[in-house]
């Protein structure tokens, strides 16, 4: 299932054979959150929509059967990057991020679930996978099939 995901749009919900990885590169004008779901909650997910031709998640009295806030991705075209969250780690201080294609960490950004950014714009898609964070870690240090290593970044290498 990692080559599926489910993309909540304005008006309807839809499941695509796709991998995230693929998926993301074609919307960095927009405003995005990429959730992470187990594959059974996946499946669940992808029950709703075949049955109902929607996620319940739309329905605010819908008791959820899946994590519906296990964040992954945060995207906003304002940034030059995306957010990258650890939900294992959530007190972890610093953020992963993608900027042009390469995975950085800096410990001077706040993860996004505590970023007023986050919480107060309206998301343009509300994407789910399969795809966990080590899953993140890994497509994005690797280089043509040999390990590279991550680069952490300080706040005035960034500057500079």
């Amino acid at each position: 299932m990692e080559n599926e995901i489910i993309v909540l749009l304005p008006k309807k919900d839809v499941i695509l054979k796709e991998s995230i990885f693929d998926y993301l590169p074609l919307y960095e004008n927009k405003i995005y959150v990429v959730n992470h779901v187990s594959e059974e909650e996946f499946l669940l997910m992808k029950e709703q929509i075949n049955r109902e031709g929607r996620l319940r998640e739309r329905d605010p009295n819908f008791d959820f059967s899946y994590h519906l806030h296990h964040y992954l991705l945060f995207h906003h075209p304002k940034n030059a990057f995306t957010y990258v969250y650890d939900y294992d780690h959530p007190k972890k201080n610093g953020s992963y991020y993608i900027e042009d294609g390469k995975l950085f960490f800096s410990e001077m950004l706040i993860p996004f679930p505590n970023n007023g950014l986050f919480y107060n714009t309206k998301k343009d898609l509300k994407i789910y996978t399969t795809a966990t964070f080590q899953n993140i870690l890994k497509y994005y240090t690797q280089e043509k099939g040999k390990e590279t290593t991550l680069q952490l970044v300080k706040k005035e290498e960034l500057e500079s």
